[in-house]
């Protein structure tokens, strides 16, 4: 799928945005023809000063920039390398610091085969494009890094008493889980407990209770005239 224009939006010779249409067509896999269809300049220059004072651009084509890459593979000295001699290019031909950014970009689109960095310098120069174009100034974007000097004396002693509190914290949280389960487990062996002696009491009740029916069967048998009123008790189970 081909894209349908390779030369990039720019104002005063600055690259605003690469072709939209090429991100469409290619936005996870770039190949190295789009790579050069969304920037006018190659990936990696060895030029002479003749070449710069004709204004012509030579180097080798971005398909063997791309056997350099897989040839050098990705490490940070490699990366270093590329972008001090794109800079010191750049410098040359007064290209500006958003080209070599851009062109970094593109390095960097190029290496991983993702167009990730790209698509971040694209969505930074349309926000500034539109802030250009309301009168607005240039977006600056600074990033504080977090100050590694050393804690005051108040500070540590406010890490250390926290410390501590966390510490005293877990150790009554542990102590009331422990008095919980010691707690829970007394009463499971207490309900066991109590269930073993009901049982033995209704296992004993349940023999006295066959040992009174077998002794007023053996009297039923002497006196016969009270069988009826002793059969029809004897029927009722009282005891289960």
């Amino acid at each position: 799928m081909a894209a349908s224009s390779t030369t990039p939006a720019s104002v005063n010779g600055q690259i605003l945005a690469p072709d939209t249409q090429v991100f469409t067509d290619n936005f996870l896999m770039p190949s190295a023809d789009n790579v050069a269809g969304m920037y006018p300049y190659e990936h990696y220059y060895t030029q002479s000063n003749g070449d710069i004072n004709n204004n012509t651009i030579g180097g080798p084509s971005v398909y063997q920039c791309e056997d350099d890459l897989s040839r050098l593979g990705s490490t940070d000295e490699n990366d270093d390398v590329f972008r001090e001699d794109t800079g010191k290019f750049m410098a040359q031909t007064g290209y500006g610091s958003e080209s070599l950014d851009l062109v970094s970009a593109a390095y960097e689109a190029v290496k991983s085969r993702r167009l990730t960095p790209l698509l971040k310098h694209e969505l930074k120069f349309l926000i500034q494009s539109r802030r250009m174009s309301q009168g607005m100034d240039e977006m600056a974007v600074q990033f504080d890094t977090p100050s590694s000097g050393q804690l005051s004396c108040e500070e540590r002693e406010r890490i250390e008493r926290r410390r501590q509190q966390n510490r005293m914290a877990a150790r009554r949280f542990r102590q009331k889980r422990k008095s919980s389960e010691e707690s829970l487990v007394q009463t499971i062996e207490l309900l066991q407990k109590t269930n073993r002696e009901l049982s033995q009491r209704a296992q004993q009740l349940r023999n006295e209770r066959q040992a009174l029916t077998n002794f007023v069967a053996e009297h039923l048998a002497v006196c016969p005239c009270l069988g009826p009123f002793l059969l029809e008790n004897l029927t009722v189970d009282c005891v289960p």
